[in-house]
């Protein structure tokens, strides 16, 4: 990142650098593919793996665990294991599917729901709705005011709004003040989005409710005094 370079300089011991350009030669690591809410798909010295946990900065963060591995000496082998047993911390970062009716011929569609309401920084919003961004179907974003920005809270929500403008994103929902923040952003930027703004979370809830259908997926984020999980914990028991 940008700091890297000021961080290492005057560094008399070995520099190792990881990252998603590092090159091949150096890192043994090559990028395959971004998979979505699948993961992220990359060979480390020939051997395949995939990183289950959605997002392109989770990609990072395990190429960081992976110059620590092959520098105290584990084998790609070993390392690829460890990738794959990787599964993401209860509130962060979770995908799951929800159970939904079958139709006249038998057959049903999911309802993907991803959901991180441990915490919310505007990078990491940002980051999940780049992720909502490659699901199929309707995309639906539920999000939620971020604590402690500091004096620059509201442009800092706006920001995430403002962020929805390539992206498509089919219906915003909100609840909170500065959230209004996030709403005015997107409405800037990205007319093409239905956006339903609340003063609550059980107003955002009762209106999700109505909205989900088969078929579409569903990102709900905040930071925990929002208490979003109770949105995430009423979506699991239903049926749509």
């Amino acid at each position: 990142d940008d700091f890297a370079n000021f961080i290492s300089d005057g560094v008399k011991g070995k520099v190792v650098r990881f990252g998603k350009n590092v090159p091949a030669k150096e890192s043994g690591v090559n990028f395959i593919s971004n998979d979505g809410l699948d993961g992220t798909r990359f060979e480390i010295d020939g051997v395949q793996t995939r990183l289950a946990l959605p997002g392109l900065y989770n990609y990072t963060n395990a190429l960081a665990c992976v110059a620590l591995a092959k520098f105290l000496g584990l084998s790609a082998k070993e390392i690829c294991a460890g990738i794959e047993s990787v599964k993401s911390l209860n509130g962060r970062s979770n995908v799951i599917a929800i159970n939904t009716r079958k139709n006249s011929r038998g057959e049903s569609k999911k309802v993907m729901l991803m959901y991180d309401c441990y915490n919310a920084n505007p990078m990491s919003m940002k980051e999940a709705l780049n992720i909502l961004d490659t699901a199929q179907g309707r995309k639906i974003a539920v999000l939620g005011d971020m604590g402690e920005l500091g004096v620059n809270e509201r442009a800092l929500h706006r920001e995430v709004g403002e962020h929805m403008a390539d992206l498509h994103i089919d219906h915003l929902f909100t609840a909170g003040e500065l959230s209004q923040e996030i709403v005015a952003g997107a409405k800037a930027v990205a007319p093409q989005a239905k956006i339903s703004a609340f003063a609550t979370r059980d107003e955002v809830l009762d209106a999700l409710l109505a909205e989900v259908r088969p078929g579409d997926t569903v990102l709900v984020k905040a930071s925990h005094f929002m208490n979003y999980t109770k949105i995430v914990n009423e979506l699991k028991t239903k049926t749509f």
